[in-house]
């Protein structure tokens, strides 16, 4: 490795049912307009433009992690080059990094993976958009990258707003919570832990290379900052969780009755593959492929044909995730919103997550699904609003009833809410029944423990045992805990 067609258009009238609700940030509060999901017909697999190729996909995904280490985390990239993009290899045979030629244009901000068979991918900082992956048959991103200037709390504000942390009123031990902490840093690869009791951050702890503002991928957790961004616009009335989808591509076949509330339980009945080896790394994982290659993932999403009839299966799938939020963000372009904006004011801005980025495709629709950089200090704040039934700082951000709605189980699987996973099988064995959490891949969490009153939030690189070690750690927490009360 050295670095160097016509649609019939169908119309959706939202209903306002909670007008009256005063959400921070929520602006006018007038009827909603009607809208409509078109998406263009830009290219998406399956294409002869996507090779199938673990290698390929490999390449493209690399100069994608080092560009946000390098510029959306301002952080050195030798740590990602050595842990992560060496498991990519794992699933994408001949692959080798050390073989990879890693061209880091800090003017042009790019990044370009080459190898002496000719193999060659770029990713380009997108401002506020993130780091994205260049289109292979294009060479250069097919949308103009925005900075959207933060206008959410001052960094010097009090916690959980801001970032500064006053003394703690939290009746806990903290000297045995630290003592958890601790330990559980030396379990695998935990870079980043964060526990909130009674709204206080109690002890938290980072590795070297990853502090306390330095963003890492999340994986998954960016499905539960969905279900807030989804969340406020149910609240305001632009979205009605039991009307049909305003999807045209759906409008005329089977997919025509897929409710809002099939597709944030996961429970859709779209027919999405999703494998696993070597295949995730190809186009045939059309669940995993949004990561791995430039392509509209949005018309790709609306792509995928009817199975299930809806809600009467779950199914873990990107697809959910993709289409709602981008009817949320359609939602706010088309009552007057600016929709690159739209997560970054509607979810990070009300909650003070200064730090955190909803990267896109090299279209610019957002990959809520796992293309999330945060840090631990913000998904405690995820988790926090949830925990507070809407609340944060003293401002209303949710309402009570979606909290409750995306915290319950869904009708078809008991372990899962709205985007959210639910501990009732004890999946988190250290974690009571009641908890809920925000999960990604390799160790990423944000666990909330309202009986408790307890977030914990963690990022990690631990790929063979994530929930093996996170387990034992809040099973200390909550005793923690539990010796004060």
């Amino acid at each position: 490795m050295s670095i160097a067609g016509s649609r019939r258009v169908r119309h959706h009238r939202v209903v306002g049912l909670l007008g009256a609700l005063a959400l921070f940030g929520c602006g006018d509060t007038a009827e909603p307009v009607e809208f409509e999901l078109v998406v263009a017909d830009n290219p998406h697999p399956p294409s002869d433009l996507f090779s199938g190729e673990g290698t390929e996909s490999a390449a493209a995904f690399t100069a994608k992690e080092v560009c946000s280490r390098v510029f959306l985390a301002d952080a050195d990239p030798e740590p990602t080059l050595d842990n992560e993009l060496r498991y990519i290899a794992l699933f994408a045979p001949g692959f080798s990094i050390d073989a990879a030629t890693i061209d880091i244009d800090r003017d042009a901000e790019r990044v370009t993976v080459s190898f002496a068979d000719g193999l060659r991918r770029e990713a380009v900082y997108a401002k506020s958009q993130g780091c994205v992956i260049v289109p292979s048959y294009v060479d250069e991103i097919q949308f103009e990258p925005r900075e959207i200037p933060w206008e959410g709390p001052s960094e010097d504000a009090a916690w959980p707003l801001g970032e500064a942390v006053g003394a703690i009123g939290s009746l806990v031990d903290q000297a045995a919570v630290e003592d958890a902490v601790d330990t559980h840093m030396a379990r695998g690869d935990i870079r980043a832990v964060v526990v909130v009791h009674q709204g206080d951050i109690v002890a938290e702890s980072y590795a070297p290379g990853y502090g306390m503002s330095v963003p890492q991928r999340a994986w998954s957790t960016g499905k539960s900052v969905a279900s807030t961004f989804v969340g406020r616009m149910v609240d305001r009335g632009y979205l009605v969780l039991d009307d049909p989808v305003p999807v045209a591509a759906w409008a005329d076949d089977a997919r025509s009755t897929i409710t809002l509330r099939d597709m944030v339980r996961m429970s859709s009945g779209l027919d999405q593959s999703r494998m696993g080896g070597p295949e995730r790394l190809t186009p045939a994982s059309e669940h995993d492929f949004v990561y791995f290659d430039a392509f509209d993932t949005l018309a790709d999403a609306v792509a995928v044909p009817a199975g299930a009839p809806p809600g009467t299966t779950w199914a873990y799938r990107n697809v959910n995730v993709l289409v709602s939020t981008a009817l949320a963000r359609l939602a706010v372009e088309s009552n007057g919103g600016d929709g690159y904006a739209s997560i970054q004011r509607e979810v990070f801005e009300p909650l003070g997550m200064r730090s955190s980025t909803v990267e896109t495709d090299a279209y610019g629709n957002f990959i809520t699904s796992g293309q999330f950089f945060t840090t631990a200090r913000d998904l405690a704040r995820l988790g926090l609003v949830f925990q507070n039934r809407g609340v944060l700082g003293g401002n209303r951000v949710l309402s009570e009833e979606w909290v409750e709605f995306a915290t319950a189980p869904s009708e078809t699987f008991d372990g899962y809410g709205a985007f959210w996973w639910r501990n009732v099988d004890g999946d988190i064995p250290g974690a009571p029944s009641d908890a809920y959490y925000a999960s990604g891949a390799f160790g990423v969490f944000s666990l909330v423990v309202p009986s408790r009153e307890l977030v914990i939030a963690q990022i990690a690189l631990d790929p063979l045992s994530s929930f093996e070690n996170f387990s034992p750690f809040v099973a200390d927490v909550v005793s923690a805990v539990d010796e004060i009360q």
